[in-house]
């Protein structure tokens, strides 16, 4: 039971810092960019995340501000996805054994 405890655990770790990663994107990073001229499918589209994450970080520092928020979005993307990966490597070792009596805590 304990290893299940762990595996919900880092399950709710990673969604909250993925939807935490994900707000501080739409409602900050989004926003600043479609003030300064982008157009739609801004924020929509996950293959142009740090080309946007970029260009906010180069607003920033063109107006004289700090770029902060930029290198908190960096730094929670970056553990959301080390944590992800660890979630996975977990359930993968915890469902590959044969039966559940063979399941035991790392």
């Amino acid at each position: 039971m304990t290893d299940q405890w762990i595996i919900y655990g880092l399950a709710v770790a990673t969604a909250g810092l993925a939807s935490l990663t994900l707000v501080l994107y739409w409602f900050v990073v989004c926003v600043t960019l479609y003030l300064h001229g982008a157009k739609f499918p801004t924020g929509l589209m996950p293959w142009r995340y740090f080309r946007d994450l970029r260009d906010y970080k180069e607003i920033r520092l063109a107006k004289g501000r700090s770029p902060t928020l930029y290198y908190v979005a960096i730094i929670l993307t970056w553990t959301t996805l080390a944590l992800s990966l660890v979630l996975a490597g977990l359930l993968w070792q915890y469902y590959s054994q044969t039966t559940p009596s063979q399941r035991r805590p790392w």
